[in-house]
Parts: C-alpha cells; structure tokens; sequence
C-alpha cells in the first residue's frame, strides 16, 4: 500500500512538472509505471502441451529449475507439476511454488498445479504438463487450450 501510494505521487508529481515546464517545440515523454496489485488475474488462452521425461533422463530422480527432486516413475502426473513459459512467469510474478488453477480442453489436465520449472526462452505463451512416458497414450493430441489462474498466497 505505501509503495502503490509513493508510486502514485512520483506519477502525478511527473504529470503536473510535464505540464508546467510544457515547451510546444519539445517532443513529448510518456511514463507508463506497471503498478502490482495483490490480486491475481486470469492469463487467458495460452497453449499447453505435455511433457514426460527424456529417454536419456533413465534417473531415479528429474531435478526441476525450481530445485525440486520428483521421482521419475509413473505417477509423475499425480504430482501436478507445471512449468510455464517465462513471459508468463514475469508478467504475472509468479514464483517456483505458487499454485496455477488449470482449465485445459482435455479435462484430465485441468485442476491445482504446482509451478515448479520454466520453459526455454525462446518460448512464449505456453506452458507444459510433468507426465511420464506411459502417460503420453492418453494425450494424443499434444497440444491444447489452457486458462491459468494463479491461486492468491
């Protein structure tokens, strides 16, 4: 609340200097100042896909990039471990551990998610699902529509 209220006044504060010190002959700056709110928002139509273990991760445990060990075995799926891609991870800080509600096309992807890992860089608007490889029978399709909606802390 005081940051949102010092953030408030630094902006008018810029708003009434721009317009006393305005010069006609001088072009014109605009300040925009992303204000974080404690509510969550809904992150709307992203694609989501599934993803199991590569062959060569034969481990007993996958280690994710929030530093969290899962077992490597066939209830991978049962733990609801996500990894979302990093624009959404910045743009809705969201942190390794917040909790992602899931509405996914293929219901039995939907429900409570764990974020627990971070897609490529060069990947946008997305997210995956932590399967095991005897799992990828039951998503033939690969790729789906998703809404996410963080959970609030």
């Amino acid at each position: 609340m005081i940051i949102t209220t010092i953030v408030l006044g630094v902006t008018v504060s810029l708003i009434i200097i721009g317009f006393l010190f305005n010069n006609k002959d001088e072009p014109k700056i605009n300040v925009f100042i992303k204000i974080n709110t404690n509510e969550r928002q809904i992150i709307p139509f992203i694609k989501g896909s599934v993803y199991p273990p590569k062959l060569s991760q034969n481990k007993k445990y996958l280690k994710t990039a929030s530093g969290r060990l899962v077992m490597n075995d066939d209830k991978i799926m049962d733990k609801h471990i996500i990894s979302l891609s990093r624009d959404i991870l910045f743009n809705y800080n969201l942190f390794w551990g917040d909790s992602i509600e899931v509405i996914c096309s293929n219901q039995r992807l939907s429900g409570k998610y764990v974020v627990e890992d971070c897609m490529d860089s060069n990947v946008t608007k997305s997210c995956d699902f932590m399967i095991s490889r005897n799992d990828l029978k039951l998503f033939p399709e690969g790729i789906y529509n998703v809404i996410l909606k963080p959970i609030n802390k």
